[in-house]
């Protein structure tokens, strides 16, 4: 698929938008009229044409639910929905950005102070991107953004995720020579989720749309080995060759922030366990990767005499 338009803007998409290594199992419905729509909505509200054009899939969570966090494993992929943000650089250290599925109006704010914003919570996790690019030492200054969705929000899908990714991708790539790296970006959004927004999130979703690669799936071990909190390799999935796909089965009534829900304290309940474990088998427990079903079964009684819901998060 080409976009080339002519112009001298750079595109990415976790590498490339339109390359071979796209994260979807399929390209994009419609996607060039998308862009041509958005380019022209960035054109009638910014008064000029962007420079740089991100896509940033969703993901789905085929295996992994909550094992992130517990050292676990888990597979996910991207998917065909996306984020898309343009982006042009600015003379000063303003940053302007609207949403078309959460603004009412352009939300301003200065990279030279950067607060939390309680009347407008989605600019947050572009917030905490920025503020998280400039603790690591990237030499970024003022934009105009414009990102937009067709992911299902608070689906469990990773629409934040997918908006954290495509903000580190825009502003590395408008500012910096070489783009910065995937995973070092989702490392650095999930540090923005977790210090700026407040969500005590794992790797999963940023990593999973991070490395998402077209037809292929991303195994990934939270077990920290060699200074890395994770390892990760592709699994091949070209379900299109084989006439299938994955269906996602949403309730679009239900509503899921991560720091809203039962997610922390979810958290909290297999955090407090490891040393009630550590105690009950009479050696380290540091997480519960190291309990063996048996093990579990052995002290599953006198642990729901504890705490009956910690059992159950176990």
């Amino acid at each position: 698929m080409s976009l080339d338009t002519g112009n001298q803007h750079r595109t990415v998409e976790n590498d490339l938008l339109g390359s071979k290594r796209s994260p979807s199992f399929r390209d994009e419905p419609q996607l060039e009229e998308r862009i041509f729509l958005l380019r022209q909505q960035f054109r009638d509200m910014y008064k000029q044409e962007e420079e740089v054009i991100v896509r940033s899939p969703g993901r789905a969570e085929v295996i992994g639910n909550h094992t992130d966090y517990n050292n676990g494993l888990a597979l996910a992929s991207a998917i065909s929905r996306s984020f898309i943000a343009l982006f042009k650089k600015r003379e000063d250290n303003l940053i302007q950005v609207f949403s078309n599925g959460f603004s009412k109006k352009i939300v301003v704010f200065n990279t030279k102070n950067i607060i939390k914003d309680t009347v407008y919570p989605w600019v947050n996790y572009v917030k905490g991107v920025i503020q998280e690019l400039l603790n690591a030492g990237h030499l970024i200054s003022g934009a105009d953004v414009l990102p937009d969705s067709n992911i299902p929000s608070s689906g469990g899908v990773s629409n934040s995720a997918a908006l954290e990714l495509a903000i580190a991708l825009g502003f590395s790539s408008l500012y910096e020579k070489e783009v910065l790296n995937r995973f070092s970006a989702a490392l650095l959004c999930q540090r923005a989720e977790n210090n700026f927004v407040g969500s005590p999130c794992g790797l999963l979703d940023q990593a999973s749309v991070a490395l998402g690669v077209r037809e292929q799936m991303v195994l990934m071990d939270f077990q920290p080995q060699d200074g890395s909190p994770v390892s990760t390799r592709l699994v091949p999935a070209a379900l299109a060759r084989h006439d299938v796909a994955f269906v996602i089965v949403a309730d679009s009534s239900v509503k899921r922030r991560l720091g809203e829900t039962g997610y922390p304290a979810r958290r909290k309940k297999c955090e407090e366990s490891l040393p009630i474990l550590t105690r009950m088998l009479s050696r380290p427990v540091s997480s519960l990767r190291d309990i063996s079903i048996r093990e579990f079964e052995e002290h599953r009684r006198h642990l729901d005499k504890i705490d009956r819901i910690m059992r159950m998060r176990v």
